[in-house]
């Protein structure tokens, strides 16, 4: 009798337990193809998890930038190398102080321009820098101030508190379509604090399979999901900012400066831009003193494919097309930096 209730509890438990068997391999599998043994002897390392979990996010006391990198770490996030410098950037070390016959150009943006699931030195900034310095004598530096997540508020805010004081000869300000036209929070809380007891946050959104389910799932089947069956809960109203608004201050606030800003739009994966959208960004250089702008998008000439992310189940664009990037932005600045 009590050899049959065994028996019958292990058949009960066996369908449970080839799903998380398959589950499992299919996990390992996903990390040797994708990042190679290491991320399956060193699974904790290599995670799917958000910069908010990676530890390298610190807050800001300045409730407009809301957060910022958190300086001086070197680890591993979305399976690549990741160094931030001692002024919490993504960047090599570097002096405040601009050294001498140098023409430092400052990246800003969010995590298409800092660089997620690429290595450091694979990040289109880095690649930029090395165009410029094999096509002239002179000594360019390209300093990455992105920070992931950064809205057009965040960012100036960024510049005018902290990237400024670097002194730079040019700006680099990626801005999408549509991006413009929508209003910004101007003051960012601080979120709950994680907890550990919640299971999927905690321990499956560890897994790539499961985040890799979860983008599908939400892409696919939430779309055709009957509206009204699920009801995100309200959220509180935060003062907000017009994005175009921002943009044009900061934009009158360099011309002052005698900054000159490059507005670039960088192409996303499988995004079919609306040319609209788009010419209306080019109007904010044709018709402002000191603003160029330069069309990554248009100069690639065809859409970005899934298989340029950095895995399956993000976005964001793998080393490959951090080259293209830098590429079609070095052709644009040939046009626009002074001459020897």
């Amino acid at each position: 009798m009590i050899r049959n209730l065994f028996t019958s509890n292990f058949r009960v438990l066996t369908i449970p337990l080839c799903v998380v068997a398959v589950f499992l391999l299919v996990e390992v599998i996903f990390r040797l193809v994708y990042f190679g043994p290491a991320a399956v002897i060193h699974p904790l390392k290599y995670n799917p998890f958000t910069m908010q979990r990676s530890a390298l996010f610190i807050y800001s006391d300045d409730p407009g930038i809301g957060k910022r990198l958190a300086p001086n770490r070197k680890t591993i996030f979305k399976g690549a190398r990741f160094t931030t410098n001692e002024f919490g950037y993504r960047e090599r070390a570097v002096t405040l102080k601009k050294p001498v016959d140098t023409f430092r150009l400052a990246v800003l943006g969010r995590s298409f321009s800092m660089g997620f699931g690429v290595d450091d030195d694979e990040v289109y900034s880095r690649r930029l820098e090395l165009l410029l310095n094999d096509y002239r004598s002179e000594k360019y530096q390209v300093l990455n101030f992105a920070v992931g997540g950064y809205n057009l508020n965040q960012s100036s805010l960024s510049y005018e508190k902290h990237v400024r004081q670097f002194d730079p000869d040019m700006i680099i300000l990626p801005i999408y379509p549509g991006e413009i036209e929508s209003m910004l929070p101007i003051k960012y809380n601080r979120p709950p604090v994680f907890s550990w007891l919640n299971f999927r946050r905690a321990y499956l959104r560890a897994f790539f399979t499961y985040e890799m389910y979860r983008k599908w799932y939400k892409k696919n089947i939430n779309v055709v999901t009957p509206r009204g069956v699920y009801k995100a809960p309200k959220k509180k109203r935060r003062p907000t900012v017009n994005a175009e608004e921002v943009l044009f201050e900061f934009l009158e606030r360099r011309r002052a400066e005698g900054v000159p800003v490059v507005i670039v739009v960088l192409p996303k994966i499988e995004k079919v831009y609306d040319k609209q959208k788009v010419l209306k960004i080019k109007e904010v250089s044709d018709t402002r003193e000191g603003v160029h702008f330069i069309n990554v998008y248009e100069l690639l000439g065809r859409k970005l494919d899934r298989s340029e992310t950095i895995y399956p189940g993000d976005h964001h664009p793998n080393a490959g097309v951090h080259q293209l990037y830098a590429e079609h932005i070095f052709s644009g600045l040939k046009e626009i930096l002074p001459a020897d």
